[in-house]
């Protein structure tokens, strides 16, 4: 067993999107939009370049010290993933994500792959997600209460608007902070 296959698991463990290991920085889990550091230190390249001679397939050894980017899948008994490696001269950094996942799958190998533009990003939603949570009758009614916080913010000429459950709106004019019970702006005194 690979050292690595305990942090390649967690993927599965935790259903996540994937797994980064980059030259200075801690090891990340990614759960959706949350990113959750699962190593106490960062990691140096040659921490990184150690774990990936373990499971890098022999014919891409050699491929691996040269900067670029470069695919390879990796199986172990929690499931199949892609392994995305990128080397930028001493930086280093190996995303692993479950197979099946976009562009992530093609392997080195594959000459037209390698040689295939990128694909475009799809196109970003036109309203943002509402949280899981909500249901859509309270997400229908909190809009047009955000919508109004805020116009009251730019209509005060307030710098920060702090929103926290449990307890009225807090906006921050120049320097002084008030809250409103009412959602309304407190002046500062002249």
């Amino acid at each position: 067993m690979a050292r690595i296959d305990k942090l390649i698991q967690a993927i599965a463990q935790f259903r996540a999107d994937g797994l980064v290991l980059s030259t200075g920085e801690k090891v990340t889990l990614m759960i959706g939009s949350t990113r959750k550091t699962v190593s106490p230190q960062p990691v140096t390249s040659e921490q990184i370049q150690d774990l990936l001679e373990e499971i890098a397939p022999s014919e891409l050894a050699e491929t691996l010290a040269e900067d670029g980017e470069h695919h390879f899948p990796y199986s172990i008994e929690a499931g199949d993933f892609m392994v995305r490696v990128v080397r930028d001269g001493g930086s280093l950094q190996m995303h692993a994500s479950p197979a099946g996942q976009g562009a992530a799958d093609e392997t080195i190998g594959d000459e037209a792959a390698a040689s295939a533009p990128a694909p475009e990003a799809p196109p970003a939603p036109a309203v943002a997600a509402r949280p899981r949570s909500a249901s859509p009758a309270a997400a229908g009614k909190a809009l047009p209460v955000i919508e109004a916080l805020f116009a009251k913010m730019v209509e005060e000429r307030c710098s920060d608007l702090h929103l926290s459950s449990g307890y009225p709106p807090l906006y921050r004019m120049m320097v002084r902070s008030c809250r409103s019970e009412t959602a309304g702006c407190c002046r500062p005194r002249r």
